[in-house]
């Protein structure tokens, strides 16, 4: 079974993924042998992604257009980490998800792929998290205005998390207008944010 490419990004995510790769080998490299070393992809897609295009035009996608995603980036690092933790929701992603395994045999038991939210599996692994053994970075690039800050602060609190977190301060922009009010939604961004008083802080 083969990875199913998703339509999810821009020009621009290769780039970001590079930086993470990158990341990752430094953080493997200086820490492995040291403690157990966790990865953590919250939104983890199908493991490869087409930029997005406009949904009226129609285009093949070409073997170039596959940008490989940040869970096989990650699979692919040497020193390796011992864990990968995969949280994604759509069935047909987890499908591709499980074809990783396929892909990497010689790590097939240290994937473990959670079809749940990603704040819930995000919480209950910063509860669980062996602070004494082990250090996780967490890959977060949520579909808009998905993670909650109660997430995030519970990651913090562990303080044995490296923590990646691409911000989507597109949706957190639209949800207040141009004098600086907020919209009806707005109210969201007390759950993204934390409570935040946007009047005052204009």
């Amino acid at each position: 079974m083969a990875v199913i490419p998703q339509e999810f990004g821009s020009g621009h995510t290769e780039a970001k993924l590079v930086t993470v790769e990158k990341y990752l080998k430094a953080f493997t490299t200086a820490l492995s042998g040291k403690f157990t070393l966790i990865y953590v992809d919250a939104f983890a897609g199908s493991g490869a992604s087409v930029p997005k295009t406009d949904k009226q035009q129609f285009r093949l996608i070409e073997t170039d257009d596959i940008i490989d995603g940040s869970t096989r980036r990650a699979l692919r690092i040497s020193p390796s980490f011992d864990q990968f933790i995969f949280i994604e929701k759509l069935g047909k992603n987890l499908k591709s998800l499980q074809a990783l395994k396929e892909e990497f045999p010689e790590k097939e038991n240290k994937i473990d792929i959670l079809p749940g939210d990603a704040n819930a599996e995000l919480r209950n692994f910063a509860m669980k998290l062996d602070k004494r053994n082990a250090r996780a970075v967490v890959f977060i690039d949520p579909f808009g205005l998905s993670l909650d800050w109660e997430t995030i602060a519970s990651l913090g609190k562990t303080e044995r998390v490296d923590l990646w977190y691409l911000v989507p301060s597109g949706g957190m922009s639209r949800q207040v207008k141009l004098d600086g009010t907020e919209l009806e939604s707005a109210p969201l961004l007390d759950k993204v944010l934390g409570r935040v008083d946007i009047q005052d802080s204009h």
